[in-house]
């Protein structure tokens, strides 16, 4: 029973020392021609890769620099693509017509 009670204890404090702390929030310069959507950072944490609205494309905007870069303008690419733990890769959707 002890034993129960010192893990759940255990596992309460590790729980809330892994919380995500916000130390600032600041509005990026993106283009307002586009509305972004589902932003994800990179492994390195100095990129933000981001979709429109209608998940058309995907683009890197780069944290240290500033700079927008357009990856693809494939349709639908946007929709639950991932980026490679080294962050060199981006697997990502892509729709062909017949």
């Amino acid at each position: 029973m002890n034993v129960k009670i010192l893990s759940m204890t255990l596992l309460c404090v590790a729980s809330l020392t892994a919380q995500i702390k916000t130390v600032s929030i600041e509005k990026l310069p993106l283009p307002p021609t586009e509305r972004w959507s589902n932003a994800l950072f990179s492994p390195t944490g100095k990129e933000i890769f981001l979709t429109n609205s209608d998940y058309n494309g995907i683009w890197q905007y780069s944290l240290e620099t500033n700079v927008l870069k357009e990856i693809t303008r494939d349709m639908h690419s946007g929709f639950a693509f991932a980026v490679s733990d080294d962050g060199k890769k981006i697997a990502y959707r892509r729709t062909v017509q017949p």
